[in-house]
């Protein structure tokens, strides 16, 4: 019996795979699917960081300390925040960092 158990779940992740793993990023988030959708409406499927298109590519940003949802975000801004570990001094001068080499160009 076991095994046809698997075999039906297995059946039931092929077939609804996407959905069952979306279901799953919002349960890690403490997130309902409208509450979601509310944010991406919100949003306007934009990256909250570099106003970029997101729709169906967006990444849940929360807080790591206390696990608070902050916003949707693009790949590459996502892994930004992640490299810096979301230090904003960091983050400042990297912004000075760049500025100084735009001025120069």
């Amino acid at each position: 019996m076991r095994k046809r158990e698997r075999q039906g779940a297995r059946r039931r992740y092929r077939r609804n795979g996407e959905h069952i793993r979306f279901r799953q990023r919002l349960a890690r988030y403490g997130l309902t699917e409208a509450e979601f959708r509310h944010m991406q409406a919100e949003q306007g499927d934009m990256c909250a960081a570099c106003a970029c298109d997101i729709r169906g590519k967006e990444f849940i940003d929360h807080d790591h300390v206390t696990g608070t949802v902050r916003g949707l975000l693009c790949s590459g801004c996502n892994i930004a925040l992640g490299h810096v570990k979301e230090n904003v001094g960091a983050l400042r001068g990297m912004i000075a960092y760049l500025e100084t080499w735009n001025a120069v160009a």
